[in-house]
């Protein structure tokens, strides 16, 4: 079942219209923008409004394992570059 955000929402849809005028001008390459444009419509502002209609267990029950997969991993390779990687960069003289 999909959400009808763009109706529900219509400050993120022009949000993500100007994240989209932003990406247009940026050098990423057609697929590749292509695949993240998809995931962040169609997988996160879904996520947004589950979480706002129905609350974090029902978020929970219908994207299920894939869903705390995708948010440990962001978190771990934020982490891991913020925290490990660009200090030990500055403190090698990298930067």
């Amino acid at each position: 079942m999909r959400l009808g955000w763009y109706k529900k929402s219509p400050e993120g849809y022009k949000a993500m219209l100007g994240l989209q005028q932003v990406v247009n001008k940026s050098k990423i390459e057609d697929k590749l923008l292509e695949l993240l444009y998809r995931l962040y419509k169609y997988y996160i502002i879904d996520c947004i409004l589950i979480v706002k209609k129905n609350g974090f267990k029902e978020l929970l029950k219908q994207r299920g394992w894939k869903f705390l997969l995708i948010i440990i991993s962001y978190y771990a390779v934020r982490d891991t570059l913020f925290y490990i990687v660009i200090p030990y960069l500055i403190a090698s003289g990298f930067f």
